[in-house]
């Protein structure tokens, strides 16, 4: 923490120094260093941290933090009931302690009860107002008092005042040149805006707005603080590029801390988006928002989910310079491992409005690989494709949510995973002319391929990778973009006459074809590799090689 420097704020004095705020009980300077390892383990859910806070809430009977820690021991196992309990026992013996009536309020919030929060604290939610005795208060309370009261304008539907209350703690932040992480209150405000979305304004008008332009977070030129030193691996390597034992370093490191740091990584990826892209593309200081990916994965970190979805709610740009290939390539697998347990927010994702046609793609690719691998999960995702469909349906007049090419491709993996049970509503898709049929065929079509017999009962079911695998993988596409072009590796020298003299042959009007030039200065060699079933088909039309070129071998 850098030196002191209060700031005055709304009526008050924020301080960075606990101990110059004006606490009604402030914690013993010796026991510094125990309330530091009981808020690590805490947030880190270790287990064993309950033993030693137990021994400390009996040895420190007048230190309340203790006790608050073990309220949110709590609540992180899920043990809602002691945790509310533990916590009416320190209001009681502590009625002033800030913590605690925000432990109280977060209740009453994730009860859906929000008309109770202002019992607790104040009709105006305001900390000068709580507490009128006081003048100085640390940042730490600000903030969270401040978060708290942005969720509840959020539940009450006054999303205008919590944005308000987003912008006062970033001046904060600025003013105390301070690193406060409020991502998850951003995501809270995001998610409210979404529950009380106006369609009737986004229909049709005489400029279509169908997909978003600019970020979803302000922009920024400030880096962010990590916990961990080792974040700064991620951006000094190009993602084929970092050693295996930094990857292994970095997984080694204590789950809950990463994970956050990740997190941090991926937000400052949107943030700064105009700073880097400003500069010239280097491998090596571009990659970072990959590593974070594929390292939430290999994590498991499901808790990171919102997160994810916040980068896949940028536009094409934005994406494009992150995420480059793996958007329609490998990134189903980190959907795929965050998603697998909470499924109805990438069914939720699908029907925002404005959203990039290929971040919706890659949502729905996921959901038919966790149909794929969980067969017991088939029922849930066929439901939640049916709620999506019906969605769309529902709002077929909205540009900004009905995209023909997402609709086409989310047709054909369902045909995947042979969910004739949305048979009925996928042919009003098709008379409502909501389908780009290029990529579907007839409804004919998928009519049959959801009737075909696979011989194959993995057909479609991708292969999971590990970090090194995928590693290894985007490496070899980086090699195959450094191959020169060399005639003889197909021809061979004895042959390379023999084309030439072919070339010759040809029409003049015809060497202007793209499958006989190659920049414009020498003759392209057109190789024809094997192409798979489910490819992508070679001519460009978008459509599986089955469904087009192929359709009739």
């Amino acid at each position: 923490m850098k030196k002191d420097r209060p700031v005055k704020f709304h009526n008050c004095i924020i301080t960075t120094d606990i101990y110059k705020a004006d606490v009604p009980v402030h914690a013993p300077k010796e026991l510094i260093p125990a309330l530091t390892e009981a808020f690590k383990k805490v947030m880190a859910n270790d287990k064993s941290v309950i033993v030693k806070l137990l021994h400390w809430v009996e040895k420190y009977p007048d230190v309340p933090q203790f006790k608050n820690f073990l309220c949110q021991y709590y609540s992180f196992i899920g043990d809602s009931e002691k945790a509310f309990k533990l916590n009416n026992e320190l209001l009681q013996q502590f009625p002033d302690y800030l913590y605690a009536k925000l432990n109280k309020a977060q209740f009453y919030l994730s009860n859906h009860e929000p008309e109770k929060v202002p019992e607790i604290l104040g009709e105006n939610m305001e900390l000068t107002e709580l507490y009128p005795e006081r003048k100085i208060f640390h940042y730490e309370e600000y903030i969270n008092f401040n978060k708290t009261a942005a969720e509840y304008y959020c539940d009450i539907g006054e999303q205008e005042k919590a944005e308000t209350i987003l912008n006062n703690l970033y001046t904060v932040a600025d003013k105390l040149d301070v690193n406060i992480k409020l991502d998850s209150i951003e995501n809270y405000i995001m998610l409210s805006r979404l529950k009380n979305v106006d369609f009737d304004k986004f229909k049709k008008s005489d400029v279509e707005k169908t997909q978003r332009e600019k970020p979803t977070l302000p922009q920024s030129k400030k880096p962010p603080v990590f916990h961990y030193p080792q974040i700064s691996w991620l951006y000094q390597y190009g993602f084929a590029d970092m050693p295996d034992e930094k990857i292994r370093e970095l997984l080694s490191l204590e789950r809950e801390w990463l994970r956050i740091d990740l997190e941090t990584v991926i937000y400052d990826a949107v943030r700064r988006y105009k700073f880097f892209n400003q500069q010239e593309y280097d491998d090596s200081n571009h990659s970072f928002c990959l590593h974070a990916l594929y390292l939430l994965k290999e994590i498991s970190a499901e808790e990171s989910l919102p997160a994810l979805l916040e980068l896949l709610r940028q536009p094409e740009d934005v994406l494009e310079l992150w995420l480059g290939d793996t958007l329609t390539d490998n990134l189903w697998q980190v959907v795929y491992t965050l998603a697998l347990n909470q499924t109805p927010k990438l069914a939720a994702f699908l029907k925002e409005p404005l959203n990039y046609t290929f971040a919706r793609v890659l949502i729905s690719a996921s959901l038919t690989q966790i149909a794929l691998h969980h067969p017991r999960q088939r029922k849930e995702i066929i439901e939640l494709y049916t709620e999506v469909v019906r969605y769309f349906i529902d709002h077929k007049t909205h540009e900004e949510i009905i995209d023909e090419t997402l609709i086409g491709l989310m047709i054909d993996d369902l045909t995947e995973i042979k969910a004739k049970e949305l048979l009925p509503e996928i042919r009003i898709l098709f008379e409502e002319e909501l389908i780009d049929e290029s990529i579907t065929g007839e409804i004919e079509d998928v009519i049959a391929q959801m009737n075909e017999v696979s011989q194959d009962s993995h057909e479609f079911k991708k292969d999971l990778q590990n970090y090194f695998e995928i590693k290894e993988e985007i490496a070899s596409w980086e090699n195959d973009e450094d191959d020169e072009f060399d005639i003889t590796d197909e021809y061979g020298e004895e042959n390379e006459k023999e084309y030439y003299d072919d070339w010759e042959d040809i029409e003049a009007d015809e060497k202007d074809a793209t499958q006989y030039f190659y920049s414009g200065s020498k003759p392209f060699v057109h190789t024809t590799p094997k192409v798979g079933r489910n490819d992508p088909c070679p001519c460009g039309s978008g459509k599986k090689y089955k469904k087009c070129c192929g359709k009739n071998e």
